[in-house]
C-alpha cells in the first residue's frame, strides 16, 4: 500500500510539473499605423471592484506594452508611445509614456504605467504613436472603450 501511494504522488507531481501555465491574455489591444510603420500597445489587468459597487472589466492594471514595426526604410530609435486613460469624455489621464525613446525593432517592449488601479465602469484606453522619420513625423491614434 505504501509503494502505491508514493506512485499516485509521484504521478501527481509529474504531471503538475508538466501543464505550462496559460499566458494571461490582454484586457485592451490597440493598433494603428501610419506611412509603413505599424504600432500595437496591450494593456493586462484583473477585474474588480469598480468602486460603485459594481464589478469593473479592468480594475487593476498590471501591465502596459508597446511594439513598432517599421518599414525598411523607417527609424528604430526616438519613436514616441503615449496611453491615456479616459474615464469620463472631458477627464483624461496619462498612462504610460515612451517619452523619446521607444523602439521600432518589431518587439515587445514594456512601459511603466503612472498608475495601477480604474475607478470607471467602462473607460476608454487612447493610444497615439509618433513615429520618426527624417521629415515631419506621422502620427496615428487608436482607442477602445471597456
Amino acid at each position: 500500500m505504501r509503494k502505491s501511494v508514493v506512485s499516485a504522488l509521484a504521478v501527481v507531481v509529474m504531471v503538475g510539473v508538466a501543464v505550462p501555465a496559460q499566458a494571461a491574455e490582454p484586457k485592451v489591444r490597440l493598433k494603428c499605423g501610419k506611412s509603413g510603420f505599424t504600432g500595437w500597445v496591450e494593456i493586462y489587468g484583473r477585474s474588480g471592484s469598480d468602486g460603485f459597487g459594481g464589478i469593473a472589466p479592468l480594475a487593476r492594471i498590471t501591465q502596459v506594452r508597446y511594439k513598432i514595426k517599421k518599414p525598411a526604410d523607417g527609424r528604430t530609435e526616438r519613436n514616441d508611445v503615449t496611453v491615456d486613460y479616459v474615464p469620463a469624455p472631458d477627464t483624461r489621464h496619462l498612462l504610460a509614456r515612451s517619452g523619446d525613446a521607444a523602439r521600432a525593432d518589431n518587439s515587445w517592449h514594456k512601459l511603466n504605467p503612472e498608475f495601477t488601479m480604474t475607478k470607471t465602469r467602462h473607460p476608454v484606453f487612447e493610444v497615439e504613436f509618433i513615429f520618426n522619420t527624417s521629415g515631419k513625423d506621422p502620427r496615428c491614434r487608436d482607442s477602445q472603450r471597456l
